[in-house]
């Protein structure tokens, strides 16, 4: 019995440093199951709704746990250990584990940085701004396409996961600069929400809050580039079993703090709706919003919102004080309020026709109403699009 669990038992040593990659990725997996359960609970029972961004981030999750089981056969076949302690079966299935998390690592960094700039997509108000952001995501997505596809057949066919004696393609050269491009992407996550916010008339305390969980996808960049600083001498090395132990952990805490950040930049309706207003420039905004939210939760900015608030509150007065008049008509043959666009016609007994030059009440004769119908026209819209109309009629 003894034996047994004296085999069982993981031992953690300077040759046997795999344990502490495979403990990392456990614990890794754990928050992002908790991140993404939060974040779609939330979703759900406060909007009532789950967006492709919820989708692709879920998704995300889904390879995170599929990597964990390849980051476990590493771990069960050297990775940590001298290659010269390894079997030719484990060697070669430290190959096939190694060549599975690779892909599992593009697809997760990918979706979570499609997930986020669909995000800030629904929140751009403004055309320009969108059209940076809708060429960025398109980009972002052609590079994960192509960066998965090149991974799938990095070395020669049969054995596309054979790295070591294999032809391959220059596997330092393309991580070099594949991960140069996703420092590239991720550095576009932060800018373009920071020019969006920066333009909407908030505080700078509010401005801050907001920017912040943007901001937080620079802990995405920092363990990226150590993955980088530490697999290209792996990758060189002459013992990568053992070499190429940090490189994995530093892209389990990438890719870990990836999917959080995104999950957490989506719970952000969570803490709007317990604070409300915070993304809001004003009450005349609220007014001509009428409190409409884009599909990701966030209120709609606008940047002309006391532009609009003035000319809504002129037409009002306008409007108020047509019906004003309208109301205060005199009696029959008292002074039109409208004279100046008609006068009261009296029609006699025998069919004549007078317009009296004082008021005066008819003795037999009765007046003809005339009516005259007045246009209001008003918008709340810089494009001066028709929203209401209001007729006077005076008589």
């Amino acid at each position: 019995m003894d034996s047994i669990l004296e085999s069982r038992r993981v031992v953690i040593s300077d040759d046997n440093l795999g344990p502490v990659v495979s403990i990392v990725s456990i614990l890794s997996l754990i928050l992002v199951v908790l991140a993404v359960l939060t974040r779609l609970s939330a979703r759900h029972f406060l909007r009532r709704q789950l967006t492709l961004e919820d989708g692709l981030v879920f998704l995300a999750a889904v390879f995170s746990v599929g990597e964990l089981v390849t980051v476990l056969g590493l771990d069960n076949n050297g990775l940590g250990s001298p290659i010269k302690t390894l079997s030719p079966d484990q060697l070669d299935r430290f190959q096939q584990y190694s060549y599975a998390t690779d892909v599992f690592y593009g697809l997760n960094l990918g979706l979570t940085e499609i997930s986020v700039l669909l995000l800030i997509h629904s929140l751009t108000p403004v055309k320009g701004q969108k059209t940076a952001v809708s060429i960025v995501l398109g980009f972002t997505a052609l590079w994960t396409v192509a960066g998965v596809f090149t991974l799938l057949f990095q070395c020669h066919t049969p054995h596309t996961w054979q790295f070591i004696d294999n032809q391959c393609i220059d596997r330092t050269a393309f991580w070099v600069f594949y991960t140069v491009v996703r420092l590239i992407t991720e550095l576009a996550l932060i800018i373009l929400p920071i020019a969006l916010i920066w333009a909407v008339k908030l505080s700078r305390g509010k401005k801050s809050l907001v920017i912040v969980p943007f901001l937080l996808r620079i802990l995405v960049i920092i363990p990226a580039i150590a993955q980088l600083a530490y697999f290209v001498p792996a990758n060189n090395s002459s013992d990568p079993t053992f070499d190429l132990w940090p490189s994995v952990f530093c892209a389990q805490i990438t890719q870990t703090v990836s999917i959080i950040t995104a999950c957490f930049l989506q719970l952000k309706p969570f803490l709007t709706s317990l604070n409300s207003g915070l993304l809001q420039n004003d009450e005349g905004i609220r007014r001509r919003r009428q409190g409409s939210r884009s599909a990701s939760g966030y209120l709609s900015l606008s940047h002309n919102s006391a532009k609009a608030r003035s000319r809504s509150n002129r037409a009002m007065l306008d409007t108020r004080a047509l019906t004003s008049e309208s109301r205060n008509e005199s009696s029959v043959g008292a002074r039109d309020p409208w004279s100046h666009y008609e006068e009261d016609t009296i029609e006699s007994a025998n069919g004549n026709s007078t317009i009296p030059s004082a008021p005066q009440t008819p003795e037999k004769g009765h007046v003809i109403h005339r009516t005259t119908d007045i246009d209001v026209e008003y918008s709340n819209r810089d494009d001066n699009e028709l929203q209401n109309s209001g007729v006077a009629r005076a008589i």
